[in-house]
């Protein structure tokens, strides 16, 4: 489809009388969430740290790693919502549920 707005506005207008009816509908959206993350591996029996630093602030916030061990990681979190339509034709959202981080589905979303 060519970007010309009328074709668009007139492919959308089909859509939305294909669907019209349709009781139940879903709503993706993805989330870019700044994180973060500290790493250390600790002996269970001694509590001694054997790898790492837990020590997690991370004050200058950069985005690289600090003596400290912090690491400021950007995650990508996919939620979905699935809403459907009342009897009385009010629309009735259910709850956001996470159901991709990181592309772990490589991006498939059905």
């Amino acid at each position: 489809m060519k970007n010309n707005s009328k074709e668009q506005t007139a492919f959308a207008r089909r859509i939305f009388e294909t669907f019209r009816d349709d009781r139940r509908r879903t709503v993706v959206i993805d989330v870019s969430i700044d994180c973060l993350e500290t790493f250390w591996i600790k002996d269970i029996k001694t509590g001694k740290l054997l790898e790492g630093n837990n020590n997690d602030n991370n004050k200058d916030g950069d985005g690289g790693e600090d003596g400290d061990g912090g690491k400021v990681v950007t995650h990508l979190v996919r939620f979905e919502m699935t809403t459907k339509t009342t009897s009385s034709g009010t629309r009735e959202q259910g709850s956001w549920q996470i159901v991709d981080w990181d592309d772990i589905l490589d991006g498939n979303i059905w």
